[in-house]
């Protein structure tokens, strides 16, 4: 509107600026902050009670006008790739445990021959770091080439300029410190088992007993417990997420949105004044009206779902105590035609009509949430409201159903309607309904604009459903990355969960070969080896569910149209790990099986 660049009261924009090198954004916040206050003193009817935050532009842009999006960047940068990172580690330090058992003769071989364990230590340091390096190294590949496919999915109208997700020095050495960082960690463990055998029992039998087999045991347990019940952990959040998604997509934003489009309209880029401006806005839907297909066609400021908050308010009878500022609402201008081209229900008063001009009475159409703030008890329509900038109330003379605006899921927030015959703008956005599918009528619509005049820029057309699919494009790219990372780490689980009972079985090669050569079935052996996994995967869930529990809770502020214990959503993640799981030990189980007594016995 042009009176946002005059009307001190208006929150039309949003400042973006670059910090000075060596000054922090706390330091940018004080003396923004100081400017406020000086602003305040100065205009204290239009400043009262308003500051300034300063924000990361990331946290602005990155995941989209959703009530989601703090929470999935931190589960995207944070949460659910470190316990991927646990699930990796520990799965390599379960590996790294086997082959230090493997390597037990050599070991005491060498401690006996008087190497010091010091050495021994450094060496199995040096390997786990250089294991680490690689990964970290093939890791940062993967990242680079899924940042630019992750990329490729955004929206048309998000600019590079406004995000760029770009891998640079401080990212490859972040991942360089966390590769070495975790190879050191995780490779203490077994260094520190593999320096300690029983050299007697090492030499004697060339079997490991490296630090005891019940500790080693124990060691492997946990790790193996622990991938179990992060893998349920990044299985369960997924599956919250994907549902909330589904549930987000099906939710009623309060106005049409299987039939409706819109179309953002440059008129004030061809330099139209207001005459011009209105004169165009009635040739286009008087043209537009008559294409088959089009059942209706209106004029708005705002746009569905990417309205913010704009307008100081000012309700008569309701002044704010001292000190606080006034509230601010939504602010749309629109045309006579507007709700009912919208589907937005009027429930009670009238809606505006061509009397509503700049020569009569200034009126208002509000929504629910301001009539039930302060009219609880009284009919709204005829009291009045003041906007900030302008000196004369406006007489409510309607009420309309609080709908979604800013994002889906949203809480309700205020709105103030004004016809856009009182308000003029040079920016309006134009919707269009239709009888069927909006696509179908959409080049129909941008043929007549240009040739209405082809100077007037209309070429973002999109359709509600479009806009919904982008209101919620960084919810839907973090849960789809979100269920990546969960079947990464259920397939890291199994792996781990695999290898270790295979190794099991291996240990275990003489046993198994004398119950079966006294007479133990295949099927005796099959259960033994399934049991030792069941045992371990029937503790992880365990652990796992309580944590899952324990994540929904706090998620559940942020979930569409489900609990955080949503039966499905936590069912289908323990059915999946456990049918992974329980594939993971039969091969082992049935390898074990297959073993020939004789064989084994000779072997062993």
């Amino acid at each position: 509107m042009r009176d946002w660049l005059t009307n001190r009261s208006a929150l039309g924009f949003r400042g973006v600026g670059r910090l000075k090198a060596g000054i922090t954004r706390e330091q940018a916040s004080g003396n923004l902050g100081t400017i406020a206050l000086a602003l305040e003193r100065e205009y204290p009817e239009q400043n009262r009670g308003r500051s300034v935050a300063v924000d990361p532009l990331s946290r602005a842009v990155l995941l989209g006008p959703s009530r989601l999006s703090p929470l999935m960047t931190s589960l995207l940068l944070i949460l659910v790739p470190a316990l991927l990172l646990l699930i990796a580690c520990s799965n390599v330090a379960s590996l790294l445990l086997s082959r230090a058992t493997a390597r037990s003769r050599e070991f005491a071989t060498r401690l006996a021959l008087g190497a010091g364990r010091i050495r021994l230590l450094r060496q199995l340091f040096t390997e786990s770091v250089l294991l680490a390096v690689a990964g970290g190294i093939l890791g940062f590949a993967v990242a680079y080439a899924g940042a630019r496919l992750l990329w490729s999915f955004r929206p048309v109208e998000w600019a590079h300029n406004l995000l760029n997700m770009k891998i640079d020095l401080s990212v490859l050495a972040f991942t360089a410190a966390v590769s070495v960082t975790t190879g050191v960690i995780f490779g203490i463990a077994p260094a520190w088992q593999s320096t300690r055998p029983d050299l007697a029992a090492a030499l004697g039998t060339g079997t490991s007993t490296i630090g005891g087999t019940r500790r080693r045991v124990t060691i492997g347990r946990v790790l193996l417990v622990g991938q179990v019940a992060l893998s349920l952990v990044a299985l369960v959040t997924a599956g919250l997420l994907l549902r909330s998604v589904q549930h987000a997509y099906r939710i009623d934003p309060g106005f049409e949105s299987r039939r409706l489009a819109i179309v953002l309209v440059g008129i004030g880029q061809a330099g139209y004044d207001r005459a011009r401006t209105e004169n165009f806005q009635q040739e286009v839907r008087r043209r537009l009206s008559a294409l088959p297909g089009v059942a209706g066609v209106s004029w708005a400021t705002t746009m569905p779902l990417f309205a913010r908050p704009s307008r100081s308010l000012t309700i008569e009878g309701h002044e704010p105590r001292a000190g606080d500022a006034p509230p601010t609402t939504i602010v749309s201008a629109v045309a006579i035609e507007y709700f009912t081209t919208t589907g937005v229900r009027l429930v009670a008063g009238r809606t505006f009509s061509e009397s509503d001009g700049d020569d009569s009475l200034p009126v208002a159409i509000i929504n629910e949430t301001a009539a039930t703030r302060y009219w609880p008890e009284r009919d709204p329509v005829g009291q009045h409201l003041r906007l900030s900038g302008e000196e004369t109330p406006r007489q409510i003379v309607g009420v309309a159903r609080t709908v979604n605006y800013t994002s889906l899921g949203e809480a309700p927030q205020l709105c103030v309607y004004v016809p856009l015959l009182q308000q003029f703008s040079e920016s309006a956005t134009l919707y269009v309904r239709t009888h069927g599918d909006p696509s179908g009528v959409l080049q129909s619509v941008q043929s007549e604009l240009r040739a209405i005049d082809p100077r007037v820029e209309a070429n973002d057309v999109r359709t509600i459903q479009t806009v919904i699919a982008q209101s919620l494009f960084g919810v839907t790219i973090g849960v789809g990355l979100l269920g990546v990372f969960g079947v990464i780490a259920l397939a890291l689980a199994s792996l781990g969960l695999y290898g270790a009972l295979a190794h099991a079985v291996r240990e275990r090669q003489r046993e198994i070969a004398v119950r079966m050569a006294i007479g133990a079935g295949r099927g005796s052996v099959i259960r033994l080896i399934l049991w030792q996994g069941f045992i371990v995967v029937s503790i992880g869930l365990g652990l796992g569910l309580v944590a899952a529990l324990l994540i929904g809770r706090a998620l559940r502020t942020v979930l569409f149209g489900i609990t955080p214990a949503d039966p499905f959503a936590i069912g289908t993640a323990v059915l999946v790990l456990l049918a992974t799981a329980a594939f993971a030990c039969y091969l082992p189980a049935w390898r074990a099986s297959r073993l020939n007594p004789l064989t084994a016995l000779r072997e062993g």
